[in-house]
């Protein structure tokens, strides 16, 4: 039996045809007309059409590693966790003293399912490639940046918090220690929302907040002072959106339980705020790609 075509699908199918541009690959002149169409833009939301497409993610990279060279993006904002992420950061750049030896070593911390996201050949070929271009520019300069920019992290998040602390403003860690002490009796983040959202534990919202508090205060006195260096600066940064994060994942895993958008609310507004954080923090002339 001959399959016909409804008239609504007929329409949708001749736009499709109008319309459709053809991504090939090793031919950049078919990424002219969305460069095109960018124009000026200061963010530019490439986003993530399925969980694992190496044809998507290497068009994805091709066209973000146009708008960095041609446009001058410096911010690459991922769906990923933002300590992981931190660590590509500070490879892409050398800026860590830990001795990080490859793209894959670099991303060696997204344990987290599904991690074939970001630990996959086009992201270590795409990672690779910025090391290479931020080494090629003048000092003066701003270097791209990679970044995750979910919420996910509330455990690593919080050592991050710790770890930091103790190495750069000892006076707060032993209270911050004490309150974010309130999370070790859960096995992981998991528990913790249902223990929290079902009422069977009062939960750890107060402490969170309290110890965000503290490193939003320290990080608006860090870049307040002239000592203060762009690496310093950058890690108080890194410290601050940590503590940001353990608020945020709190109150998402306590509402997990509970169905409905909310935690879908709680998710997407972080990840606004979080690029917002990155542009201020960055620069007025600051552009990001999200991924």
């Amino acid at each position: 039996m001959m399959a016909t075509v409804s008239k609504s699908n007929s329409k949708a199918l001749q736009l499709i045809q109008q319309y459709a541009h053809r991504l090939r690959f090793n031919t950049p002149a078919d990424y002219d007309p969305i460069l095109a169409a960018i124009g000026n833009a200061r963010i530019v939301m490439i986003g993530e059409a399925s969980h694992g497409s190496h044809e998507f993610y290497l068009h994805r990279a091709e066209i973000t590693k146009r708008l960095i060279e041609e446009k001058g993006f410096t911010i690459v904002a991922c769906e990923a966790d933002w300590p992981p992420a931190y660590r590509v950061n500070r490879w892409i750049k050398k800026l860590s003293s830990t001795n990080i030896k490859s793209a894959n070593d670099a991303l060696k911390e997204f344990t987290r399912f599904p991690s074939w996201m970001w630990r996959n050949t086009v992201v270590v070929d795409f990672i690779t490639w910025l090391r290479k271009y931020n080494e090629n520019l003048g000092e003066r300069k701003k270097k791209v940046g990679f970044f995750g920019i979910d919420l996910y992290s509330l455990q690593a998040s919080r050592e991050e918090v710790l770890k930091y602390l103790e190495k750069n403003e000892p006076s707060l860690l032993e209270e911050a220690r004490k309150n974010y002490g309130c999370f070790e009796k859960y096995s992981d983040e998991q528990e913790y929302g249902y223990c929290a959202g079902t009422k069977l534990s009062c939960g750890c919202e107060k402490e969170a907040i309290e110890v965000l508090k503290k490193m939003l205060e320290h990080h608006a006195k860090t870049i307040s002072e002239e000592k203060t260096n762009d690496i310093e600066s950058d890690e108080s940064f890194y410290a601050m959106e940590n503590a940001k994060i353990v608020r945020e994942a709190e109150k998402y895993y306590r509402h997990m339980f509970e169905g409905g958008e909310i935690t879908w609310n709680i998710r997407d507004t972080h990840m606004c705020d979080c690029l917002q954080d990155l542009l201020k923090h960055n620069g007025p002339d600051t552009k990001a790609i999200i991924w």
